[in-house]
């Protein structure tokens, strides 16, 4: 005692008051730091800011863009009825053209592969590179003010995701959660370009992850829905696609949205094909890359000169023909020129989505269904608007082979709760039929290109050095209670490493193990690391397998462990246990889809 107390009255007042400081840090992290499950629904929060940030900043860009090229802001359909002409057909040449010099100007100081986003979540590691993916999203700006047919959600999911990945790579993140971490981008860029938070979430899980886990499906959803909270601040908050249209009228109607669902699998199986058709043709142009996209321009800029309608993504087609201001002819017109206008641009090598076009190719599908059914049909006629959103959900559902996605987004698209059931019918009917067709998804070459990445091995062959975070909270062996303390405050996790002068591992602290000295400023003055740690925790190793490393998790209520050098004993890192079962779930997955 009489040690102690001659070590007490050595501290100075400024000292003790820091400790105390520390020691009341420490009180509120004991009982309010998050588990690492927890905190992954922290990022999340900011990964759904991020997005919206991104896709607010995308959107205004965007508007000013298009004023330069055209003199007006707006929807693209009625902003080219305004045009002269020659602006119709100039506006989507010019702005093509743009957007075809960035992507070649680019090749010459970018060698990095420009990365899709779900290229980036499906198989890579959530590296998403900055460069390239600026780039891709500057030459989309050009594309899309222009009056490109082509969809924006492609350069809103892409800029969420890279500043996801940016923010995994920040905090050193290991690569199941800097993935996790982009996949909560992508699905927050999705929910803000369309205004769907549970479809922008399903629209990953289910097309991108392939998986509804818990684990996974939990940050789709928070990021999604912080993203459009926030766009919706920022705009009008209602229905993308409003229309006054019923439900089936009589109980025999539901007959006919399973032929509509057979139908658009056919319908979407030729739209794949036409998609991927037409990216082979303008590619074997023996033409630059830039004057190819100039090309494609050009096209939508010709057929903008008789029909506007083919301009723009097709949100506001879609809307019209959902409150029946067009008539049948013409919308089969339309349904033939805009399928043109999408193949033309997409086919010249625009960076952009199909995801409205093909929304507006099964609107279109859907209400010339409903006329022509209504020709022999008995009784009342058939809503045609129904029919036509029944489409839209058909065509998406075989499309991207996501039926559970389709009939969620246009169930927010629409705010329609009594078309649940025809839209579940008709998406069904129509994902199987283009699976007995034995067609592929539309975004299959995304996700089955790209770099590789640990998730592309067997479970048999993944290691823990595969998956590790070399960053790690660690400590010397005769650190005082202060540096203890601040490695905690300062760190993510609930454990402290405790190495000695050549770095090798000598034991651990757990965060209940400096409860005792929360309050005793004496005993906190005194104890330092080598009274706190325990020596014989589990410890994994480089070439050790996943099952293993799973084995030595179960025997310890310790959330991450640390990884060890076989030799020197050195700390390399550690792996997180919720790092270790996302990297199983996604690897087992693989393997059902590999020997299914």
């Amino acid at each position: 005692m009489t040690g102690e107390g001659s070590q007490i009255g050595a501290i100075s007042p400024a000292a003790a008051s820091t400790l105390r400081r520390l020691q009341l840090g420490l009180r509120l992290l004991s009982r309010l730091r998050p588990t690492d499950r927890e905190i992954i629904f922290l990022w999340a929060i900011l990964v759904g800011l991020l997005g919206a940030a991104a896709a607010l900043g995308f959107q205004a860009l965007t508007g000013y863009i298009q004023l330069f090229l055209t003199g007006h802001q707006g929807r693209y359909v009625e902003i080219f009825y305004q045009l002269s002409p020659w602006q119709r057909i100039a506006v989507p040449a010019v702005g093509a053209l743009c957007a075809g010099l960035i992507l070649t100007l680019s090749h010459r100081f970018v060698r990095s592969r420009a990365t899709d986003y779900m290229e980036a979540v499906s198989l890579g590691d959530g590296t998403v590179p900055i460069q390239a993916s600026l780039i891709r999203s500057g030459s989309a700006l050009f594309s899309i003010a222009s009056g490109g047919s082509i969809g924006r959600e492609g350069p809103l999911v892409q800029l969420a995701g890279l500043a996801a990945s940016i923010v995994g790579r920040f905090r050193g993140m290991a690569p199941p959660k800097r993935r996790l971490l982009v996949a909560c981008g992508a699905s927050a860029g999705m929910a803000a370009a369309y205004h769907t938070p549970l479809g922008g979430a399903f629209f990953v899980a289910e097309i991108v992850l392939g998986s509804f886990a818990m684990e996974s499906l939990g940050p789709l959803l928070i990021s999604s829905a912080v993203a459009a909270i926030v766009v919706d601040n920022f705009s009008v908050n209602e229905s993308l696609f409003h229309f006054e249209g019923g439900a089936p009228g009589s109980m025999g109607e539901y007959v006919l949205y399973p032929f509509l669902g057979i139908l658009c699998g056919l319908i979407a199986a030729f739209w794949m094909q036409l998609l991927k058709e037409s990216r082979y043709r303008f590619g074997a142009l023996p033409i630059p890359l830039w004057l190819r996209m100039t090309f494609g321009g050009l096209i939508v800029g010709l057929l903008a000169f008789w029909h506007p309608e083919v301009t723009g993504n097709g949100s506001s087609v879609i809307h019209n023909m959902l409150n029946n201001e067009y008539a049948i002819h013409f919308i089969a017109l339309v349904l033939l020129l805009k399928i043109l206008a999408t193949c033309a641009v997409f086919g010249s090598g625009a960076v952009g989505g199909i995801f409205t076009p093909t929304l507006l190719v099964g609107a279109a599908s859907g209400f010339l269904f409903a006329r022509f059914a209504g020709m022999i049909w008995p009784g009342d006629s058939l809503e045609s608007a129904t029919f036509a959103l029944a489409g839209m959900s058909s065509l998406l559902a075989a499309s991207a082979q996501a039926p559970i996605t389709a009939i969620i987004m246009l169930f927010e698209m629409s705010l329609r709760y009594d078309l649940i059931l025809p839209l579940a019918i008709a998406s069904v009917s129509a994902y199987s039929t283009v699976k007995a067709l034995g067609t592929d998804s539309v975004y299959k070459e995304s996700l089955h290109s790209g770099p590789r990445s640990v998730f592309d091995k067997s479970l048999a062959e993944v290691r823990v050095t595969d998956i590790l975070r070399p960053s790690v909270a660690k400590v010397s062996l005769n650190a005082p209670f202060r540096d203890i303390a601040r490695a905690f405050l300062t760190g993510s996790g609930r454990e402290l490493w405790v190495i000695g002068s050549d770095d090798r591992l000598l034991g651990e602290i757990l965060l209940p193990d400096v409860e005792p000295y929360l309050r005793e400023e004496g005993l906190a003055q005194t104890v330092i690391a080598s009274d706190l740690m325990h020596e014989n925790s589990p410890r994994l190793l480089p070439s050790m397998g996943l099952p293993l490393a799973l084995e030595s998790f179960s025997r310890t209520i310790a959330e991450s462990l640390p990884v060890v050098d076989p030799g020197s004993g050195k700390l390399l890192g550690s792996i997180a246990r919720s790092d270790l079962f996302l990297t199983l779930a996604e690897l087992t997955r693989r393997e059902r889809t590999r020997t299914a």
